[in-house]
Order: C-alpha cells, then sequence, then structure tokens
C-alpha cells in the first residue's frame, strides 16, 4: 500500500526552497504521522459531491445506498486550490500505481 503524507514531502518535492520551510518544533515521522492518522475512524464512501468556493476547494463525501433519501454525507473537507491540486496529482498517481500492480499480477 503507498502512502503520501504531504505534509511529510521534503520540500524539493512541493518546489520549495528551505527559506519557504515553515518553522516547526514538531519532529514527527512519516511512520509516526500515519500511526496517527490510522486513529481516525474511516467511513465507506461511494459518492462525494465536489465544488469551487471562495475558500477553495469544498469535498463533501457520502453513503449512497438504495435509499429513497438519497446520499448520507458524512464528512466535507476545504482544500485551498494548490493543496487541491496537489491531492489530485497525488491520488492519480496512486491510482495509477495500483492499477499498474494489477496488470502485473495478471
Amino acid at each position: 500500500m503507498m502512502m503520501v503524507m504531504w505534509g511529510g514531502k521534503p520540500i524539493e518535492e512541493r518546489g520549495m526552497t528551505e527559506a519557504d520551510e515553515p518553522e516547526t518544533n514538531d519532529e514527527q515521522t512519516d511512520a509516526e504521522a500515519y500511526a496517527r492518522s490510522r486513529k481516525i475512524p474511516a467511513i465507506f464512501v461511494n459518492n462525494f459531491y465536489v465544488a469551487g468556493t471562495a475558500s477553495g476547494i469544498r469535498i463533501a463525501f457520502a453513503e449512497s445506498a438504495e435509499q429513497p433519501i438519497g446520499p448520507q454525507y458524512h464528512a466535507a473537507v476545504v482544500l485551498p486550490v494548490e493543496d487541491a491540486k496537489e491531492l489530485a496529482r497525488i491520488v492519480l498517481r496512486i491510482v495509477s500505481e495500483i492499477e499498474n500492480e494489477a496488470r502485473q499480477k495478471s
């Protein structure tokens, strides 16, 4: 399973220099961040709604089942446009790697 932590990426991969890197006292490792991220309950999502807002890109996540009431929205996030672009690139890269692994196994 491939894991990517945007905040944990080396600054060079983000097109930044050391002068751009925010100062932090947090010396967490990627493994620690991954472990902390796994403590949040995950919900099943098979539906989402994306909208552009003045604040950025808003993505609401829902579960759709055969119900007369329609999608049940569980959570939403708002990302600044640049972070939304990076999320899209990361998701597409991970999906591509999953598809490549599946092709190699078949």
